[in-house]
């Protein structure tokens, strides 16, 4: 067991009293129709994070950088554009600090996988890095799998195990979590994520992005750890296609019937309810909730997570949220989407909360003019 840590939150992120305000910047690109992946356009909004980045202030960073991303799937066309990291990449470098881009393996099945990927083994997820133009010969900087020792990178960011134990004296419901190694050892993270919406949280941006992204396979257990699946016998067609794909093999199927539970193989990942195609399958919870108020409890579960995740580095945070191409599905499912509206633009800010707050203010005022029919249900 490691030593417990007392909890530490910067003033600036408190949620009470007179707290003062988390600057939010906004490059606005909304009605301007930019094509972005053209060069001559994403060099100018390089320069314009490099122009945010200096105003926020970071003052004395500290190495190794790690500039989180979500690398999408294959067959995803609309994830993060790897172009748009190269301001991190550069400002970093200004600051003499070297870097690497990076993300975890994930718990449902899949090319990212943790089972596709054991520990000496990441052919499966680096041919996805090499696929989405995330690799070293696109990027200039190495792509480092945060959970798969590995990757790392001498000289640069260096780790032995999976994942960390840490114990923090948290008021939260998580006070002993399992986060990757590469994010253990990360003086600096620049968390960048791409805005969809979610099935449970129900907007993926900065705070799931870190938390869940950030989490070792056993912390991802944890953040999941009171949901499961329940099916709807009207919608289901018995056609198998959750229990084909759930990484636990926590449902039982037979032709004649709609799949059968195994609760207690049941990791409340939600691969089942991406994959099925007649959207008959949601996410409950598991049992009485022993924290926390509220129908929906997922999202506070990524805020206490983050919040215990991100003690002692709060000052080595900077988050940028991309809003473009924004889509109904997260960037987790491996097939193509369709934007749901025009692209807005791209946030930062040192307070991943405030950013989120901001990103759906914006979601609904952009879904609103372009009257499409998606709302955050806020």
């Amino acid at each position: 067991m490691s030593k417990r840590e007392s909890l530490n939150i910067p003033e600036w992120l408190k949620f009470s009293g007179d707290r003062q305000k988390s600057p939010v910047y906004f490059i606005d690109i909304r009605g301007k129709n930019l094509n972005l992946n053209n060069p001559q356009v994403q060099r100018e909004l390089n320069q314009k994070l490099k122009d945010v980045f200096k105003k926020l202030n970071p003052g004395n960073f500290k190495g190794p950088g790690v500039i989180k991303v979500h690398p999408g799937e294959p067959k995803n066309i609309t994830y993060l554009l790897p172009e748009l990291v190269q301001a991190d990449i550069s400002f970093l470098k200004e600051k003499g600090i070297n870097c690497v881009i990076g993300d975890t393996t994930v718990i449902y099945s899949g090319p990212r996988g943790g089972e596709s990927n054991p520990g000496g083994d990441v052919s499966a997820y680096t041919s996805v890095i090499e696929h989405n133009r995330w690799s070293q010969k696109h990027t200039g900087v190495p792509f480092v799998i945060l959970d798969r020792p590995i990757t790392s990178v001498p000289g640069v960011i260096e780790f032995s195990e999976e994942e960390v134990l840490r114990n923090i004296d948290s008021p939260g419901y998580y006070q002993n979590i399992y986060i990757a190694g590469a994010i253990d050892k990360a003086g600096v993270i620049f968390n960048n994520a791409h805005l969809t919406l979610h099935g449970l949280s129900p907007l993926a941006l900065c705070v799931k992005g870190l938390a869940m992204g950030g989490a070792g396979r056993k912390g991802k257990l944890q953040i999941h750890a009171n949901i499961i699946v329940k099916i709807n016998s009207e919608l289901c067609k018995r056609c198998g296609t959750c229990a084909k794909n759930c990484p636990g093999q926590a449902l039982r199927y037979n032709k004649e019937k709609i799949p059968v539970l195994i609760e207690e193989r049941c990791m409340g990942c939600g691969e089942c309810l991406s994959v099925c195609p007649q959207k008959a399958i949601e996410m409950v919870r598991r049992g009485p909730i022993k924290w926390g108020k509220g129908a929906d409890t997922f999202p506070r579960r990524l805020a206490d997570f983050l919040i215990t995740l991100l003690n002692g580095r709060w000052e080595g945070l900077v988050n940028v949220g991309h809003l473009y191409t924004v889509t109904a599905d997260c960037d987790c499912n491996n097939r193509p989407q369709k934007p749901i509206f025009s692209d807005i633009g791209i946030i930062v800010s040192r307070n991943p909360f405030a950013l989120d707050m901001l990103a759906t203010r914006l979601f609904e005022e952009q879904a609103k003019k372009d009257r499409a029919n998606y709302s955050l249900g806020n």
